[in-house]
């Protein structure tokens, strides 16, 4: 037997999420959002590698993001808003390729954005508003425009020098060099 969705949403759940959920290989939806849960999100959740959605949001976790969600080449979905998540954004992230949507907002992470979530082009919502990031936000990410809400991080410095109707070039697809010839 092999199981693919976990749907324990608004369970009035509580203590530690179990290391073992990383056992499920064939896992693709998890979601446990809306309890009452202690801990931190193991790291063991690396292993899942047929994840497409990781739902953990209003759950009351804390401690640091493992940057084991990084190896979750297939994640399309993450959701831990609303946790007391705290320590740095895992530059691991930015390996995700296939994810639309990630949501750390409302946690109390701190350090500055990782340069490799810049990476994450076709990502449709970052949200990373309401902790405590500080430091300049790298162009790598300001180039994704409004897809990234890092509003209401009180010592991080916006992405200044940017202009979004004016992006610099883009170094894999340089300009052509196209010579003309006068008959």
């Amino acid at each position: 037997m092999s199981i693919s969705t976990i749907n324990l949403h608004e369970n009035f759940l509580s203590g530690s999420i179990p290391s073992e959920i990383g056992q499920l290989s064939s896992l693709k939806d998890m979601h446990v959002s809306n309890n009452n849960l202690s801990g931190s999100i193991p790291s063991d959740f690396g292993k899942l590698s047929s994840l497409k959605t990781l739902e953990l949001y209003d759950s009351s976790l804390s401690e640091s993001i493992p940057s084991e969600l990084g190896l979750l080449l297939n994640l399309e979905y993450m959701e831990l808003s609303n946790n007391s998540l705290s320590g740095n954004i895992p530059s691991e992230l930015g390996q995700l390729s296939s994810l639309f949507t990630v949501n750390l907002a409302r946690n109390m992470l701190s350090g500055t954005i990782p340069l490799e979530i810049g990476l994450l082009s076709l990502t449709m919502d970052i949200n990373f508003a309401y902790n405590s990031l500080t430091g300049s936000v790298p162009m790598e990410v300001c180039e994704l425009g409004d897809k990234v809400d890092y509003s209401d991080n009180q010592f991080l410095t916006e992405c200044v020098g940017f202009d979004p109707t004016n992006p610099p070039p883009d170094p894999t697809n340089p300009p052509s060099t196209q010579s003309s010839t006068v008959l």
